[in-house]
């Protein structure tokens, strides 16, 4: 991973799913921090961070290059879809 790329994150518990952008990067750890998504396109807005949730976060980067954001849960790269383009997604329409 590198400086700008944007992860797709999820919650498993409540079907959720946000944008995460990488502000910082090493070999092993992301300094990752919440951006604007438009709702409706379901599309993230780079560099739109929230100002309620101005703390970054540093994270591990897992083998299979998913990254752990609790329990429940997980990032990984957005694959350049809008979420409700995925399969599966199509439902929910959950995005924060």
């Amino acid at each position: 991973m590198k400086v700008n790329d944007i992860l797709l994150a999820q919650n498993l518990y409540c079907d959720m799913y946000w944008f995460l952008q990488v502000v910082k990067a090493t070999e092993k750890t992301v300094t990752l921090r919440r951006i604007r998504s438009n709702k409706m396109a379901g599309t993230p807005c780079p560099n739109q961070f929230n100002e309620w949730d101005d703390k970054p976060i540093v994270k591990r980067i897992g083998k299979d290059g998913r990254i752990s954001l609790g329990s429940w849960e997980s990032a990984r790269l957005w694959d350049g879809k809008p979420l409700r383009k995925h399969n599966g997604f199509e439902m929910n329409g959950n995005l924060y």
